[in-house]
């Protein structure tokens, strides 16, 4: 029976030795680094976006429910100003 450690070496050796002239390109690291800075600031500017897409719903739902409270509201008061006047509408 044949060790998985020893395979596992075996394999990484072989790799090694098959990819010790590969090397990256000159200016390779500063791409990388403008890459993720430029990545960073277009996710900050997403991430704003999407908060304030979602605080446009919330003022809505927010001004439609607030809206509706106060027609339901007034209408209550009305009707117990009415009571208290003994003016109060009887639907026939």
């Amino acid at each position: 029976m044949t060790d998985p450690g020893q395979l596992i070496e075996e394999h990484l050796a072989r790799l090694a030795s098959a990819t010790k002239n590969i090397h990256p390109r000159q200016g390779f690291e500063k791409r990388v680094l403008l890459a993720v800075s430029r990545s960073a600031v277009s996710d900050w500017r997403q991430g704003l976006w999407r908060i304030g897409r979602y605080g446009l719903v919330l003022a809505a739902v927010t001004l439609v429910l607030a809206t509706t409270w106060a027609i339901r509201g007034t209408a209550e008061e009305d009707e117990v100003q009415a009571v208290a006047y003994g003016t109060v509408d009887f639907e026939w």
